[in-house]
C-alpha cells in the first residue's frame, strides 16, 4: 500500500496478519518512507529510506509490550539482531510496540523465516516472519 502524506512524501507499507506460536493473531506493518529529494535534486535517486519501521499489534487487553525494550530478531544460531524500540517513551497503546528497522532490513536474510522474540510484560513471545514477507520487505525498502 502507498500513500501519499503531504506533497511529495509518501509512506509505503506491507500490511500482514501472522499467528504466534501460541496461535494469537499479530498485526505486522512495515512502513518504509522514503527520503524526500532536496530542493535541486529532484531526479537524484535515492539510495537509502528516510525511515524503515517495524509496528506489531497484538490484541488489545491480551498483551502489553514493554518499553523501552529491544525487539531480538533471530534467523539461525549464530545470526542474531536487536531493533531500537521506537516508542521508547510513548506508545499510543499498550498492544502497540514499534522498532527501528532502517539500518537492519538490509542485513536480514531472505533465504529462510526470521524469528521476532516479542518483548511484551511478564513474557516474550515469537512470531515467525516467513520468507515472502520478508521478500516483500526488501522489495518496499528499495522502491
Amino acid at each position: 500500500r502507498q500513500f501519499e502524506e503531504a506533497p511529495g512524501q509518501v509512506l509505503i507499507q506491507s500490511r500482514q496478519t501472522l499467528r504466534d506460536r501460541l496461535g494469537q493473531s499479530w498485526q505486522v506493518v512495515l512502513f518504509v518512507r522514503p527520503a524526500v529529494s532536496d530542493r535541486a535534486g529532484a531526479d537524484r535517486a535515492v539510495s537509502q529510506p528516510r525511515e524503515v519501521a517495524l509496528r506489531l499489534v497484538g490484541f488489545p487487553g491480551q498483551v502489553v509490550f514493554r518499553h523501552p525494550a529491544t525487539l531480538a530478531l533471530t534467523a539461525s544460531q549464530d545470526q542474531q539482531w536487536q531493533a531500537a524500540d521506537g516508542f521508547a517513551t510513548g506508545a499510543p497503546g499498550d498492544n502497540v510496540g514499534q522498532y527501528d528497522l532502517r539500518d537492519l532490513l538490509a542485513t536480514l536474510p531472505i533465504d529462510q523465516p526470521l524469528d521476532l522474540q516479542l518483548p511484551l510484560v511478564g513474557e516474550t513471545r515469537s512470531l515467525r516472519i516467513p520468507v515472502a514477507v520478508l521478500l516483500e520487505w526488501r522489495d518496499l525498502a528499495r522502491r
